[in-house]
């Protein structure tokens, strides 16, 4: 009798030990399948990010030389509204307000959207840089610089990296103190 109760006992503790296993293998699992779904809605997240900004981007050249009612940044409007103003005073176009920035040019090679690519470069969710790659007479590289401003995408600054090169911001500050 005591030897099937020593049995029993020692069955029982061999049973607590298969089945705490089981839970910590379970807790593992359970973790690892927690970290996975977390991975894949991140990774889901970052790709809807990146189609944004880069549809965005996308959407300046579905109508050339519209790039007067693209959505602009407070800083990039304000500097746009200075150089506008000395324009008018000075009765002559200045820096930055004389070509269509999207193109690099003031006008557009029939066909070059085909041209056309366009990549993200840098998204942390409040800032975002994406460039575009096309050819317009010559080969052009732009970066866009996007922000988040009440919770809606501007462009903040666009920077062509080929000769010429130049930042619409520095443009249009330039433009504000022509005489």
């Amino acid at each position: 009798m005591r030897w099937r109760f020593k049995s029993a006992t020692l069955i029982c503790a061999a049973l607590a030990i298969v089945f705490s296993g089981a839970v910590a293998g379970f807790a593992q699992t359970s973790t690892a399948s927690k970290k996975a779904e977390a991975a894949k809605q991140a990774a889901e997240k970052a790709a809807q990010a990146s189609a944004e900004v880069t549809g965005f981007v996308r959407a300046l050249y579905a109508s050339p030389m519209a790039s007067q009612e693209a959505p602009v940044s407070a800083r990039l409007q304000q500097l746009r509204a200075a150089a506008l103003a000395n324009s008018k005073r000075i009765n002559a176009p200045v820096a930055g307000l004389d070509f269509a920035f999207e193109l690099n040019a003031q006008d557009s090679e029939p066909g070059f959207q085909k041209t056309l690519r366009i990549s993200q470069l840098r998204n942390d969710g409040k800032r975002a840089r994406v460039r575009a790659t096309f050819r317009n007479h010559r080969p052009v590289e732009l970066w866009y610089e996007l922000v988040r401003e009440n919770g809606v995408l501007v462009i903040d600054d666009v920077q062509s990296r080929r000769d010429p090169r130049w930042a619409l911001s520095g443009l249009y500050a330039a433009g504000a103190k022509e005489k």
